[in-house]
């Protein structure tokens, strides 16, 4: 079953990064998109979230309704945010799924700029 962001959920809940201050914007630390389907690699941008090195197993209840991820997945960017170092952060939303595939969590991430690319 292909989860796509934006297919469960009847809408997008509101989201504080989509409330816009202009002078940010000005500033150019804060560039909204008009929501722009990408591919974010999930493997990269979120790999913190599968180790389980020195760790017992959960339990396969755990297994099968925690949350996944496959290398790539649908994305939308919302926007660009610039950090003190210079470098660029992407905005995603996405629709992570439970790894039986019966629910999926709407998410806002914060990922690093060459963790998505366009769609082809």
């Amino acid at each position: 079953m292909g989860v796509k962001a934006g297919d469960v959920g009847g809408g997008r809940p509101p989201n504080a990064a989509r409330l816009h201050c202009q002078s940010l914007i000005d500033a150019g630390t804060w560039h909204p998109v008009s929501d722009r389907p990408v591919i974010l690699q999930s493997n990269i941008a979120l790999g913190w979230a599968a180790r389980v090195a020195d760790r017992e197993q959960p339990s396969l209840h755990v297994r099968s309704w925690g949350l996944t991820f496959p290398t790539e997945m649908p994305a939308t960017l919302i926007a660009w945010a610039r950090f003190t170092t210079g470098l660029w952060a992407a905005v995603v939303e996405v629709a992570l799924p439970t790894y039986n595939g019966a629910e999926c969590v709407h998410a806002t991430l914060w990922v690093p700029g060459d963790t998505i690319r366009p769609l082809p």
